[in-house]
């Protein structure tokens, strides 16, 4: 029974809805909008909305009311993807009776307007596909009489809207006014993007900024997007396919992007953003599918993205505002004019009961052109920002400039001052040389032509001793000379060397007036030396350089002393030692004496003349006094002579006594060392000879030999430590730098053995501090490479008991041996040398650099050790650039000592007293005469002078055999023997000729390629 009722209470559910259903289809009633004035807005709420599925309306008012019942209405239609109609009812109680009806809400492909009355149907097609009867205006004209009561169907016919219907109804008097007036406008903000476009593209060109290339596309894009919507492109061209109505939305965000990131250097302003603003810029063109063939899900892909870019894009320009980026306040408001359109969709999507009676399309069109223009302000903003930059740094500039050229200004003035100090120092150096060149041309004229008159006989034997002793006189003068400018310039690099010792004062001022007595009374002038007692019998300071002033001052005083007398006094007070040099000579004014100390001053230029010499001795002499802890002050009369007073500091030793009498002072003087020149006889002395270098070792034992001396060899410290545990040695030679262990590493194990006897260091390292090192790692002296005999005896003297003398050291032919020997060794050693530093092994450079500097000088190559030596000096001081010249330098002379064939080089500089830049000069002059005298014996020859022919070649033939030139030796023998042999043809001594001249001119080619 339960059962059945509630079948029943189903059932009678059932029917009831079933004849409800009906009965609201069949009531649909539709609201009555009222025409009252010449242009209405059609609200909302009096439209009624249809899903029309089918495509057939009816053709008449009678079937309009049935076909619409049949239809499903819709309360607010937010979105469709189909066909949607619009129905209302229309009364005209105005006295216009044409109508323009204009749905300006949503952009369709097609709109149909549909207008049934009873007497007929009206109808009208626009939209994007179709051209409408007002240009860029959907809708379509309809005729209503006054008083007339009709229905008015809008069908909607496309893939995408999503606003609600949106009319407005114009009479035919108000269409101008309102919406051709409303196209205008939409054109003039057209052209507007499009004149924006294509200004910036004119100033990209001109600028080539970025900025203006995105600013350029994004608008140009844009200005194409709304062209398609409002209509303009199918008025004008044709009508694009809908693909192309949504995609440019998307590119033109795209291309803002760039614009915003450029614009306000996003990355350092916040890479966060920089980074999500790029992502969304790929994201815009990965969509561009979907927007262009999903049309109504492009539309929401395009309204979200363009809102996303926006909002993210104003909160940059916020950012870069905050931070006093100026240009940014436009860049935000352009934004938020973009941000307008996106704002009345989302409020015509989310609450479609909002009455908005404005265009959203017409709004956005001008809220996307009111963008641009504000970002164009905004990129002129930036270049006014970028202006006043400019402006400020010119402004900066211009005082920097100002600044710099008064400096400049300054440094000039400073500049003149330095050109001006210059000048006066190039007129001292060209007064220098002059004085130079005139003092050592005067030596060198007595030297070389008395030297040239005994070789060529003009001078007979009995005058020889005396021209021999000129010779020698003048060659002192000139070492003098050269002293003195090799003294001045190490004072002026400040690296002129004292060594104080203890000494006796009394035996320098003896020998002082030994010397300057003896030249006195060759002039005529009486010298005296008065000692002011007390007197310290020993001091302690430089004796050497002490001794240079002294006789620096003593023999000014003579040179300017004409008649009268040279006086010397000598006192000592408070550890100062005080001599003073009077003379009667010319004197000078007190304006010549405040200039005497000066660098080439002598007191005036007619002095200069009068007695010569460089003027250099005062200066010297002030600045050695100064160096020993003193000075020099000085006194003149014109007329009547100048006193020179030197102080130093003369601080007296522990042993020394004072002194009171004459008495006392001569037997304190203590007899100057014997001569040396004899080779003593050290028989039965032992010598072990440690050098890795066999040329060396050679050559002193050759020098120990004629010494008696028996000679042990090692060629290195290793193995001389083998040889003193063999046997006992009276004396160790011992050089430094040497392979395996080095000499003084040597020397120190031995002295660890408790090894006492004397060992020399026998180096080519002679600065002061090197042989201090020597000495305090044991050594007992040293000797200095290259050898001199003089000091080799005197020091092994010291150390050795010698039984006698012998002649002399050793012959030519043996030199000529050893000669010959280190010549073939040093080819050697330049070829080890080239490879080494071409390899860049620097290190093995140095040390055959000091192989060769220690030797060549012992075998007359002294010229190539200077080189070598240098070399060796600049690697130790790492001067790579200075280093690099003087290797090529050195290796430029090494190869024409090694490598002139023509020359026997080492026969030539045994002939040339073992000097190799001697034999390089002699053969350059003999070049330089042996073009006249050759043209001379190949014109008598020519002439048929053979006698006088062989004069010439008689005279030629000796220098060019001395000299080692031995092709041209044997070219001049042959071409002798032919003028000898009447029988000779002109024929024969042409060919001689040829040869003669091509080696003449060969070897001149090698001398001058070398820079020698």
């Amino acid at each position: 029974m339960a059962q059945l009722q509630r079948q029943i209470i189903y059932g009678l559910l059932l029917i009831g809805y079933l004849c409800y259903v009906p009965f609201t289809l069949a009531n649909t009633e539709l609201n009555t909008f009222e025409l009252s004035h010449t242009s209405n807005v059609l609200p909302v709420e009096d439209l009624t909305y249809f899903q029309l599925e089918s495509s057939e309306l009816p053709n008449s008012r009678a079937q309009l009311m049935s076909w619409l019942n049949s239809l499903s209405a819709l309360e607010t239609p937010q979105a469709a993807e189909d066909r949607l109609v619009a129905a209302t009812k229309l009364l005209n109680t105005t006295q216009h009776t044409r109508w323009f009806i204009n749905p300006f809400s949503p952009v369709a492909e097609t709109v149909s307007v549909y207008f049934y009355q009873k007497d007929g149907l009206q109808t009208g097609t626009s939209g994007l596909h179709h051209t409408s009867e007002i240009a860029l205006q959907q809708g379509s004209y309809i005729d209503i009489p006054t008083g007339v009561t009709g229905t008015l169907l809008l069908v909607f016919d496309s893939d995408f809207y999503l606003a609600p219907v949106k009319v407005n109804l114009f009479s035919a008097t108000e269409v101008d006014e309102k919406l051709k007036s409303k196209s205008v406008i939409q054109v003039l903000a057209l052209g507007m993007l499009i004149a924006l476009s294509v200004y910036n593209l004119f100033l990209y060109y001109a600028s080539r900024a970025k900025a203006y290339l995105y600013f350029t596309l994004c608008s140009a894009v844009l200005a194409f997007a709304w062209a398609n919507i409002i209509g303009i492109i199918k008025l004008f061209f044709l009508i694009l396919p809908e693909y192309w109505l949504l995609p440019p939305f998307l590119i033109s965000a795209a291309f803002s992007i760039l614009f915003t990131r450029d614009f306000l250097d996003l990355n350092s302003i916040s890479s966060r953003l920089d980074s999500t603003l790029m992502l969304f810029f790929w994201l815009c063109f990965v969509l561009v599918p979907i927007t262009a063939f999903a049309p109504y899900s492009g539309i929401l892909v395009v309204y979200a993205t363009v809102s996303i870019v926006i909002i993210t894009s104003i909160g940059a320009g916020i950012i870069g505002w905050r931070r006093g980026y100026h240009p940014s306040r436009f860049f935000v408001f352009a934004y938020c004019a973009f941000a307008i359109q996106s704002i009345l969709w989302t409020l015509a999507f989310l609450l479609p009961e909002i009455h908005i009676a404005v265009s959203i399309n017409f709004i956005g069109l001008l809220s996307s052109t009111t963008g641009c223009i504000l970002l164009s302000l905004a990129l002129a903003a930036k270049v006014s920002l970028i202006t006043g930059e400019n402006r400020r740094l010119a402004s900066s500039l211009e005082q920097k400039v100002y600044e710099r050229t008064e400096a400049l200004a300054e440094a000039n003035v400073a500049l003149e001052h330095l050109i001006s100090e210059l000048q006066e120092a190039s007129s001292a150096k060209s007064h220098f040389l002059a004085n130079m060149s005139h003092e050592i041309r005067t030596p060198l004229t007595a030297i070389i032509g008395y030297a040239e008159g005994i070789l060529q006989g003009d001078i007979n034997r009995d005058e020889q001793e005396r021209v021999l002793r000129v010779i020698a006189e003048n060659g002192n003068h000139l070492l003098h000379i050269i002293s003195d400018i090799l003294d001045i310039s190490k004072i002026e690099a400040d690296k002129l060397e004292y060594e104080m010792q203890p000494c006796s004062v009394l035996e320098v001022l003896a020998q002082v007036e030994g010397v300057m007595a003896k030249r006195a009374r060759d002039k005529g002038l009486d010298f005296a030396l008065h000692y002011h007692f007390p007197l310290p019998s020993e001091v302690v300071t430089d004796p050497y350089r002490f001794r240079q002033i002294l006789l620096n001052l003593s023999n000014n005083a003579i040179k300017f002393t004409e008649l009268g007398s040279v006086t010397v006094n000598v006192a000592w007070l408070e550890n100062k030692l005080s001599v003073s040099v009077e003379d009667t000579g010319v004197g000078m004014s007190e304006e010549k004496l405040a200039a005497v100390f000066d660098p080439f001053e002598q007191g005036g230029a007619s002095i200069a003349r009068q007695f010569g010499g460089t003027g250099l001795g005062l200066s010297i002499s002030r600045r050695l006094a100064q160096g020993l802890g003193g000075d020099i002050s000085a006194k003149s009369i014109p007329g009547k002579g100048s006193g020179f007073t030197v102080n130093i500091a003369a601080p007296p030793t522990a042993t020394s006594e004072m002194l009171h009498t004459i008495a006392a002072i001569d037997d304190s003087v203590v007899a100057s060392p014997q001569d040396t020149s004899d080779v003593p006889d050290f028989s039965g002395a032992k010598v072990l000879l440690v050098d890795d270098h066999p040329n060396n070792r050679d050559l002193i034992k050759i020098i120990l030999n004629r010494m008696n001396v028996t000679v042990v060899e090692a060629e290195d410290g290793d193995i001389a430590l083998q040889k003193v545990l063999e046997q006992e040695y009276d004396l160790i030679l011992m050089d430094i730098q040497m392979p395996r262990m080095k000499g003084d590493e040597a020397t120190e194990q031995l002295r660890s053995y408790g090894y006492e006897l004397p060992i020399i260091a026998l180096t080519a390292n002679n600065m002061k501090h090197e042989i201090e090192s020597y000495l305090s790692k044991g050594f007992n002296d040293h000797l200095a490479k290259p050898i001199v005999r003089q000091d080799f005896i005197a020091t092994l003297s010291k150390y050795l008991n010698a039984k006698g003398s012998t002649e002399s050291l050793f012959s030519n032919d043996e030199m000529l041996g050893l000669v010959r020997d280190y010549h073939a060794d040093l080819l050697q050693q330049a070829v080890d040398l080239e490879h080494c530093w071409s390899a860049g092994d620097l290190q093995k450079a140095e040390e055959i650099a000091h192989r060769i500097k220690g030797a060549a000088g012992s075998f007359g190559f002294g010229l190539l050790g200077d080189k070598f030596a240098l070399l060796e000096q600049l690697l130790k001081e790492q001067e790579q650039e200075k280093a690099q010249t003087t290797y090529i330098e050195a290796m430029s002379l090494t190869n024409l000592i090694c490598n002139v064939s023509s020359v026997d080089i080492p026969r030539g500089v045994v002939s040339c007293d073992m000097d190799i830049e001697l034999l390089l000069s002699e053969l350059q002059n003999f070049i330089n005469r042996l073009k006249d005298e050759l043209e001379q014996i190949f014109s008598c020859l020519a002439r048929g002078e053979n006698n006088i022919a062989r004069l010439y070649l008689n005279r030629i033939l000796p220098k060019a055999s001395k000299l080692g030139w031995t092709r041209l030796q044997e070219e001049l023998q042959e071409l002798l023997s032919l003028v000898q042999k009447p029988t000779s043809e002109a024929a024969q001594f042409s060919v001689i000729e040829k040869a003669i001249w091509l080696e003449v001119d060969h070897l001149k080619s090698d001398l001058a390629n070398h820079h020698f």
